[in-house]
């Protein structure tokens, strides 16, 4: 007894037709993957970027400090704050004076409208025993900057009523920006310091 079959090629459709949907599964999955990878990265990166931005205003609060440096005395008395940033009272270029800000009286502050190439750069005045702090890292390494942060200091006076008399406080606003290791990635943050 012979039996004879006809062959329509079924097996083959049903067989392209799994082969298809893996290959579309497998793309949808490396999708994600690299999706992933990318958010993982940029992620990797701001947190850089905001490390070297804490690592400037950390800088500039020492400054704050009597031993902090060649300008905590004129920070800490409220001199040397200029509307540029940048020059001294006298209207000449003095780099003592670089990143120290009078407070905006209208418009923007001076952290929105400042050129930023006037802040002051990291280490550039804290010494500590008379030694200035290491740069971080900017050589293209996985975990280096594309800049080093900087910062400015914004001084505006503030009077209280106590009593019959009035205090004088001093008051600071800090703005550091940091990069990450693209300068497209950056991190910004403040801080605000109150002295009698």
């Amino acid at each position: 007894m012979t039996y004879k079959f006809r062959q329509r090629g079924a097996t083959l459709v049903v067989s392209l037709i799994l082969l298809v949907m893996i290959t579309m599964l497998a793309l949808s999955t490396m999708r994600t993957s690299t999706m992933e990878e990318r958010m993982s990265r940029f992620s990797r990166e701001q947190s850089l970027a905001f490390q070297a931005a804490e690592s400037a205003l950390k800088d500039a609060e020492i400054e704050f400090s009597p031993n902090g440096g060649e300008r905590s005395g004129l920070i800490n008395k409220g001199l040397g704050f200029v509307p540029d940033c940048e020059a001294s009272g006298t209207g000449s270029p003095d780099r003592r004076f670089r990143g120290l800000c009078q407070m905006a009286t209208s418009g923007d502050p001076a952290w929105k409208s400042v050129d930023w190439a006037k802040a002051t750069s990291y280490g550039t005045f804290r010494r500590v025993a008379g030694v200035a702090p290491t740069p971080l890292p900017s050589d293209g390494s996985p975990n280096s900057v594309a800049q080093q942060p900087r910062y400015i200091v914004e001084y505006w006076p503030m009077a209280q009523e106590i009593g019959t008399g009035s205090l004088q406080f001093m008051r600071y606003r800090i703005t550091a920006q940091g990069f990450g290791p693209n300068v497209d990635v950056q991190s910004w943050v403040q801080s605000i310091l109150v002295r009698q």
